[in-house]
């Protein structure tokens, strides 16, 4: 694997792409969250989230291009994924809400989407809209891949910009 963060999906949830993540981050530039449950075969990894303390070149031109400034001391990126039996199980929400609590700490005031989300992944779309995300603009990576590039913005004070503290999220 050249990438170990590639713009066009999550990567297996198995223990060597897990060490490959690892090993291949900067730890100073990013925090790793990794749920982990035991089975009778060992443990499985079933999700993870990867917060970026940065933005890579490919998110400045692409949000540059819908007229929206990233800033690396300011702005972060995730790269979230949840094995699909644990999804709409409360796993996501309760790592997300964690991750998002640790970036506001860390100063960071937006956090993106690695590489967007797929058009046609309307559950993540509905999960990241839930979360206080918007839509920002889309784009075709690879041919024929569409996908949405999706913006939260961070208050002070423990709450997203659009989401109000009285909603329960």
């Amino acid at each position: 694997m050249n990438d170990p963060l590639t713009p066009v999906g999550p990567h297996p949830l198995d223990q060597a792409t897990a060490n490959n993540l690892c090993a291949t981050i900067n730890v100073a530039e990013a925090l790793r969250l990794v749920a982990i449950v035991p089975g009778p075969a060992g443990d499985a990894i079933i999700a993870y989230f990867i917060l970026l303390l940065d933005v890579t070149e490919y998110e400045l031109a692409r949000y540059a291009h819908c007229g929206i400034a990233l800033h690396s001391q300011t702005d972060c990126t995730v790269a979230p994924s949840v094995a699909d039996r644990y999804q709409n199980s409360g796993l996501g929400s309760l790592c997300f809400q964690h991750l998002i609590e640790l970036a506001r700490r860390l100063g960071r005031q937006r956090v993106l989407l690695l590489g967007g989300t797929q058009a046609s992944n309307h559950r993540a779309i509905h999960f990241y809209a839930k979360h206080g995300f918007r839509t920002i603009g889309s784009f075709e990576e690879p041919e024929g891949v569409f996908n949405q590039d999706m913006l939260l913005e961070l208050q002070a004070g423990g709450e997203q910009a659009s989401i109000s503290a009285s909603n329960g999220q």
